[in-house]
């Protein structure tokens, strides 16, 4: 089914083109007695790179100038019988309109009036409720991340109840928010719907490299109600018609460092934290008036430690060396009491041995304990395990490369092309909790693999800005982010080998000898075009254009389908469950006749269960040990119109029209099944649910379903 909608916008905002990167100033023309001057001259000049947009005044002395770039302006305007007036530092917002007016004093066209200081930016035309921070706000606010994302918690309306990344706006949901870095979609589309994906860029905008943070909230125009309710926009730097450059060094050091109340407390010293960033920036003309590049590489590098039990929220539990004997320790009455597990189920009929995989497994982790801080748990009335906690050295690799091109091809036409990519790497991925599960270990015991998380994410757009003339401009703009990430794609069944290929879960009662049993990779591609055109006619100033998205999500994810779980455990029909009464153990709780079950379960390697999936094959098409595979693809298109019409000099009314399409999500692999209309109903059949007796229907069956080729 189609999702299609449309918007009436009244007394909303001043136009802007479809890509609202872009925004449009104008103003009146007034004499000495507050006379408005129609066919006043009028020049607006970006006095970084010294282009010049012209125009003139109508015959109500109002004037306009659409489409343009996120910049600092000077405005000169002259008319017969007045001198110029020119007014500096007039500063332009991604996307939001500005008013600015100007007074003629009488006088000879060849003199200059200048108005001292920068200059006063009146948004009279727009309701817009946006919040923006430009130049030294950027590069000057304390963010030790140089993350340009952690600005926006800066804001007005921000709420961010648990890091950045949670950040929201007025309350409202994080799917509704829009982040794009010169006009392209940034995020993870993937994870938008969920809690903090709407603040996780596949690219991360640098403050040193970007020229302004804009964030709309509300009573955004037709050209952009198609992206989201909360649009926010980074604007690359661009380079100017002089050279300029930077450059720093940050660092942090662990012997600066005081140890954490937790490390204390549990025995470890300081958290190994030696950040390293640096990063230089230039920009400047390769030909004066013409050609601009601007380019920013930074590095992050911080080689850490990780705490294993504050990373998993809890102590890892080893056995006591009683217990991996197969005594078992109790307290009854205040005295402590032993059962030999080995010599009770030997009695009793049932296995007496240690397992050999279970006690080689056990042996290796009591080998690796020397290398961290060993806790009793005696206090919590637990004589067979103790805690265990170790720092695990990191390493997390950042770049961030990000540059802009600026061509001024004539008076008419600008041409830009913007870029970045930021290849990352994490391991091991204490973010995901997935470290080295012992000291001496990878993330699977007796293997030196460290699985961790690579990253390489890139984005990039283009745009042509035409001013056909004084009164038709226009733009078209495409851009695109995409990359892979991959989720310990280190992690593979050979690792499981000293379990037979199965991946143990120690009867529930000690850690287990693995950090990760399963792997993933994942990419969300986005492509974007947008384009519109503004006429500006009398009074009017119309708006028109349009807008196709398209997202696709590639993804691959591998569980037990390649490495089955395993679990111990004693279950409630097992025989052996009769060893575990008051008689053999006697004074115990309940609780330490279960402890018990699951130490004996675990040291005779007794199954309880087994878990593996099967999963429908991408080219067979039958069901067995293959991957999770998606690949799909979502459409959107958008066309709008509108009208600024300036009534009157202290009123302005604008209004318009959207139509936004939204496709249905197309798969193209066809390996999802339905049960059909009839089989949601099962055997009670279509329209009888509810009814006891009914069994007009069918025990339900899948089938394949096939892609949707209209989206």
């Amino acid at each position: 089914m189609h999702k299609t909608s449309a918007f009436l916008l009244l007394l909303s905002i001043a136009a802007a083109v479809a890509q609202v990167n872009t925004s449009t100033m104008d103003g009146l023309v007034t004499d000495p007695q507050g006379a408005l001057i129609g066919r006043a001259e009028i020049a607006v000049t970006n006095t970084l790179t010294g282009q010049v947009f012209r125009t003139m005044t109508d015959d109500k002395g109002h004037w306009a100038v659409p489409a343009l770039p996120t910049a600092t302006y000077r405005v000169t305007a002259g008319a017969p019988g007045f001198k110029k007036t020119t007014k500096e530092g007039v500063k332009m917002d991604a996307g939001i309109p500005a008013t600015v007016n100007l007074s003629l004093e009488v006088g000879s066209v060849s003199e200059t009036v200048e108005v001292a200081g920068n200059a006063e930016i009146v948004v009279s035309a727009t309701a817009t409720v946006s919040s923006d921070l430009t130049g030294r706000q950027v590069s000057d606010l304390p963010i030790p991340s140089r993350n340009a994302t952690d600005l926006i918690v800066t804001l007005p309306g921000t709420q961010t109840p648990a890091g950045p990344r949670n950040t929201t706006f007025d309350g409202l949901p994080q799917a509704t928010v829009n982040m794009t870095l010169d006009g392209v979609n940034i995020q993870d589309n993937l994870l938008k719907n969920g809690s903090g994906g709407a603040f996780y860029p596949v690219v991360y905008p640098r403050t040193d490299a970007i020229e302004e943070v804009s964030v709309t909230t509300a009573a955004s125009g037709a050209e952009s109600l198609g992206e989201g309710a909360i649009q926010v926009k980074f604007v690359t730097k661009s380079g100017t018609n002089q050279w300029r450059g930077g450059a720093f060094v940050q660092e942090r050091n662990t012997y600066f460092d005081a140890n954490t109340y937790f490390n204390n407390i549990d025995g470890l010293p300081r958290d190994r934290i030696i950040l390293h960033q640096m990063g230089a920036h230039v920009g400047g003309p390769i030909r004066k008036n013409k050609l601009f590049i601007f380019f920013n590489y930074e590095i992050f590098r911080f080689p850490q430690s990780w705490n294993e039990a504050q990373i998993k929220g809890a102590q890892l539990t080893v056995l006591t060396d009683s217990a991996r004997s197969g005594i078992f320790t109790y307290n009854s009455g205040g005295q402590l009491r032993t059962v030999n597990l080995y010599n009770l189920a030997a009695s009793s009929g049932f296995p007496s041995t240690a397992d050999p995989i279970i006690s080689n497994t056990l042996s290796q982790i009591n080998q690796s304990l020397a290398g961290g801080n060993l806790t009793s748990r005696a206090t919590a009335n637990d004589y067979n395990r103790n805690n265990f906690n170790f720092l695990t050295p990191g390493s997390h690799k950042i770049d961030f490369p990000q540059g802009k091109l600026d061509w001024v091809i004539n008076s008419k036409h600008h041409w830009e092309a913007t870029g970045g990519v930021n290849p990352y790497r994490l391991f091991p991925d204490g973010i995901n909790a997935v470290l080295p599960v012992f000291p001496g270990s990878g993330t699977v015991l007796g293997s030196k693999v460290i699985a961790g998380q690579r990253e390489a994410f890139w984005t990039g757009s283009t745009a042509l800005r035409s001013a056909w003339s004084a009164h038709w401009t226009s733009e078209i703009r495409f851009g695109t982010s995409s990359g892979n990430v991959l989720f310990f794609n280190d992690v593979t069944p050979d690792l499981f080998s000293p379990w037979r290929g199965y991946a143990p879960n120690m009867a529930g009662f000690v850690t287990v000898p693995y950090n990760a049993n399963t792997f993933s990779r994942r990419n969300n591609p986005v492509k974007q075009l947008t384009g519109g055109a503004i006429w500006l006619h009398g009074s009017h100033l119309v708006n028109m254009g349009g807008s196709f998205s398209q997202i696709n999500e590639w993804t691959a994810s591998w569980s037990t389908q390649v490495i089955p779980r395993i679990s111990f455990g004693i279950q409630s029909t097992d025989p052996a469950l009769a060893m575990f009464n008051a008689a053999n153990f006697p004074g115990s709780s309940s609780s330490d006749q279960t402890n018990a079950q699951n130490l004996y379960a675990l040291l005779t390697g007794r199954v309880s269960s087994i878990t593996r999936s099967v999963v429908l094959g991408e080219q067979s098409k039958t069901y067995g040990p293959n991957g999770i595979i998606g690949r799909l693809r979502e459409r959107e298109f958008g066309m709008f119109v509108q009208d600024t019409w300036k009534v009157h000099p202290g009123v302005t009314l604008s209004y318009g029209f959207r139509l936004e399409n939204q496709y249905p999500f197309h798969f193209f692999n066809n390996t999802y099944t339905r049960p059909g209309y009839a089989g949601l109903y099962g055997i009670s059949g279509p329209g009888a649910l509810f009814q006891p007796g009914a069994s007009g229907g069918a025990v339900p069956s899948l089938t394949l379903a096939t892609g949707d080729t209209t989206g």
